[in-house]
């Protein structure tokens, strides 16, 4: 459905209504979601060959085989020491996710972070404590 979006922007010729777009283009079932009733969901997509088709007519995508020309991928590794109210931010969160396995007698660690929100914010104070609303400076920012 996003490629209606993008049609519609462009002004390619004239679309349907984007209820028609999206029964042509897309397989439907009829869920039901109890309290709020039944409501059709897309659970695929057909005649996407003329989809493709004409998205091409008015994007341009290069994938990275056709690419010419272009230098290697070089990667610089920076060592960050992190210090301050960044640094104790950091101590403080690793302190949390340690007490939190700890209790828990069986962890599935990818599982965990996957989806655990302290490690979420162990990420955004590594990048910067206003990410988590607090004041203090970016050692990232800063290299």
């Amino acid at each position: 459905m996003n490629a209606y979006v993008i049609l519609k922007i462009l002004n390619y010729g004239s679309l349907p209504h984007i209820s028609r777009f999206e029964n042509y283009f897309c397989i439907k079932k009829m869920v039901d979601y109890g309290a709020r009733g039944v409501h059709p969901k897309i659970v695929g997509y057909k005649n996407l060959d003329e989809l493709k088709a004409r998205l091409e007519r008015v994007s341009i995508r290069r994938t990275k085989d056709e690419m010419r020309g272009f230098p290697d991928r070089s990667f610089i590794i920076r060592d960050v020491e992190l210090s301050g109210k960044q640094l104790a931010l950091y101590r403080t969160i690793c302190g949390e996710i340690v007490k939190e396995l700890s209790s828990k007698s069986i962890t599935n660690i990818f599982q965990y972070l996957t989806e655990s929100t302290k490690v979420l914010r162990l990420r955004q104070i590594m990048n910067s404590p206003e990410l988590l609303n607090e004041e203090g400076d970016s050692a990232k920012y800063e290299e």
